[in-house]
Formats: structure tokens, sequence, C-alpha cells
């Protein structure tokens, strides 16, 4: 799927899924986008960071949690928009490392 937008347009495609509510549309592309290596740094580290999203919105904390970590391998600076985190992605972010 994300092969139709380019990795560039799957990237930002699957972030708009995500604000959009389609969760599986979003998991799909970002899935995708990441399996292609040509993300790095901070938008590899946002790309994971809004699949873990998608994942803790379908009850997955465990996967949610593993993303948020991955987030912080690819960047460890890169943090969160803390007004786009619910209360229990915060506490998974610091559960992660994060600093918010």
């Amino acid at each position: 799927m994300a092969a139709a937008y380019g990795w560039a347009g799957g990237y930002e495609q699957g972030l708009s899924c995500y604000r959009q509510g389609r969760i599986s549309c979003a998991q799909q592309l970002l899935r995708e986008v990441i399996a292609s290596g040509q993300l790095k740094g901070p938008s590899l580290a946002k790309a994971y960071f809004y699949l873990g999203l998608c994942y803790l919105g379908a009850g997955d904390e465990t996967g949610a949690r593993q993303c948020f970590c991955l987030a912080r391998e690819a960047a460890p600076h890169w943090e969160p928009d803390p007004l786009e985190m619910a209360p229990k992605a915060m506490r998974l972010w610091k559960a992660a490392g994060g600093r918010h």
C-alpha cells in the first residue's frame, strides 16, 4: 500500500490516517514505510511513535511500549508533542525513557 504513495507519501499518508482515526490504515502504511528503511532519525522516531499510538488504540500496550522504545533508539533527543498524547500514552512514553 505504501508503495503506491512512495515512501515519503506513505509516511505522510500513514500519519494522516492516524489523525483521521483510520488506525488499521495507519498501521499498515507506517509498518511498510518503516520496513522500507528509508526513514532515519526523527522521521523514523515519529513513525514508530505513531505506530505505537495505533497499537495503544487497539489495546496492545506491549506493542505500543516496544514502538516507543524503538522511537527512542531511532532519535534519542526527539520528543513527541505532549498535546498529542493521552495520559495513557504519556505513561508508556515515560516508561520507554521519554522525558515528558
